[in-house]
C-alpha cells in the first residue's frame, strides 16, 4: 500500500472558446475506421493514421491532431519539454506568423486549444464546416512547422513558471507531485507533466527541438475530422500535408523497480484543508482487469451513494471522496482519497482501513 496524493493533472494550453470543442448536431452519424495504420504498404515509410466521423448537416466540424508522445516520453534534460512544445506551436511557423494560426481559427468564429498528458499531446480545433480544410492546414503546419522563436520561448518559459506558481498554490496538486516522485522512483510517471520552476528555466531551444523532431514525426500522429465530410477527401488532404516519413523509434522508458515495502508522504504547513488518499499500484491500460478496477473505484469512492461516500461524506466526516483507476501505456495507479473536514482525519483514515482490511 502506498499514501499518495490525488491524481495527476492534464496540462491545457488556454485559448479562446471553451476549449473542449464539442458539438451536439442534427444529422446522420458514420464513423469510419482509420484508412491508414502506420506503416506504408509500399516500404518502411510511416503515415498518419486518419479517424472520420461523418455528421451530416452539421454547421460546424472539429479537427483533432493527436501526437503519440508525451511527457513519458522525454529523454534527459527535458523534463516538461512536451508540454513546453505544446506552447511553441502557437508561436508561428516558417509560413504563418503567430497572429496567423489561433487568429485565423478565432476570427471564423471558433475555437482552438491544446493539451498534453504523460502519453500524448493533441491540437484540436472546431469551425464552421466550410472551413475544416483551411484549419487542418493551420493545425498541421503548427504541429510539423514551429519555429521556436528564442524570443518567444523566453515568454513563454514565463508563462510557465507562472502556470508552476499556481499549481504550488492548490494542494491537490502539490500533494500529487509530491506523492508521485514518491511513488515512481525511476519511472517518468513521477515527474510533473509541466516539469519543475528548474527544469523549465533551464530548458534549451535545443533540447526543445531535439523532443519536437523525435515526436511529432508522421507515424506518430493521428488526424481525426467529425462533421459533414467524407473520409476520401479527408485521407486526399492529409496525404497532400504531411508526407511519409522514415520511422523513428520511441525512446524506452525506465522500468519502475518493484515496491517492497509501504511508503508515504506528508505536507505540511501551507494548506488550511487536508487531504488523504492511498493508492495501489495498478494495470496499464490494455490489461484484461482495467476496466473491472475501473469499476471498482467508483464502488468503492466514485460517489456520495459509493462505499467510501456513505461511511465519510454522508455520515459528515469528509466534504469528498474520490475513487480513481489511472491507466496510460505502462502501469499506473488505483486511487481512493478523501477530503476530511477539520479535526476528521484520523477517523477518515480509520474508515479506509475498514474498507480496505
Amino acid at each position: 500500500m502506498t499514501a499518495v496524493g490525488a491524481p495527476r493533472k492534464v496540462h491545457v494550453h488556454a485559448m479562446g472558446g471553451d476549449g473542449h470543442g464539442r458539438v451536439i448536431a442534427a444529422g446522420l452519424h458514420t464513423r469510419t475506421a482509420p484508412l491508414h495504420s502506420s506503416p506504408d504498404s509500399a516500404s518502411s515509410l510511416q503515415r498518419p493514421r486518419v479517424l472520420v466521423d461523418t455528421f451530416s448537416g452539421s454547421p460546424v466540424c472539429s479537427i483533432y491532431l493527436w501526437v503519440d508522445a508525451g511527457s513519458a516520453d522525454e529523454g534527459p534534460g527535458q523534463s516538461g519539454a512536451a508540454h513546453f512544445v505544446e506552447h511553441m506551436l502557437f508561436k508561428g511557423t516558417a509560413q504563418r506568423p503567430l497572429e496567423g494560426l489561433a487568429g485565423f481559427v478565432e476570427g471564423l468564429g471558433g475555437d482552438i486549444n491544446a493539451y498534453t498528458t504523460y502519453e500524448r499531446t493533441v491540437l484540436h480545433a472546431t469551425v464552421p464546416s466550410e472551413f475544416w480544410e483551411q484549419t487542418l492546414e493551420i493545425l498541421v503546419d503548427m504541429a510539423l512547422n514551429p519555429v521556436f522563436d528564442p524570443e518567444e520561448i523566453e515568454r513563454e518559459r514565463e508563462v510557465i513558471l507562472e502556470e508552476i506558481r499556481g499549481g504550488d498554490d492548490d494542494p491537490s496538486s502539490t500533494l500529487a507531485d509530491q506523492v508521485a516522485a514518491r511513488v515512481f522512483t525511476e519511472h517518468p510517471y513521477g515527474r510533473p507533466v509541466i516539469g519543475s520552476s528548474k527544469s523549465v528555466r533551464e530548458m534549451t531551444r535545443a533540447a526543445l527541438m531535439e523532443f519536437h523532431g523525435r515526436a511529432y514525426s508522421a507515424g506518430n500522429l493521428l488526424i481525426s475530422v467529425s462533421g459533414p465530410v467524407q473520409a476520401p477527401q479527408v485521407q486526399a488532404a492529409v496525404d497532400a500535408l504531411v508526407p511519409a516519413q522514415a520511422l523513428v523509434p520511441r525512446r524506452a522508458r525506465p522500468v519502475e523497480p518493484a515496491q517492497a515495502r509501504a511508503r508515504s508522504v506528508v505536507v505540511e504547513g501551507r494548506f488550511d484543508e487536508p487531504l488523504i488518499e492511498v493508492g495501489f499500484r495498478g494495470v496499464h491500460a490494455l490489461d484484461a482487469a482495467a476496466p473491472a478496477l475501473d469499476l471498482l473505484m467508483v464502488c468503492l469512492a466514485g460517489s456520495p451513494a459509493s462505499v467510501l461516500g456513505e461511511r465519510l461524506q454522508l455520515s459528515g466526516l469528509a466534504t469528498d471522496t474520490w475513487g480513481i483507476c489511472e491507466t496510460e501505456r505502462d502501469p499506473g495507479l488505483l486511487l481512493l482519497g478523501c477530503a476530511p473536514l477539520q479535526g476528521k482525519s484520523l477517523e477518515c483514515a480509520k474508515e479506509i482501513g475498514k474498507v480496505l482490511a
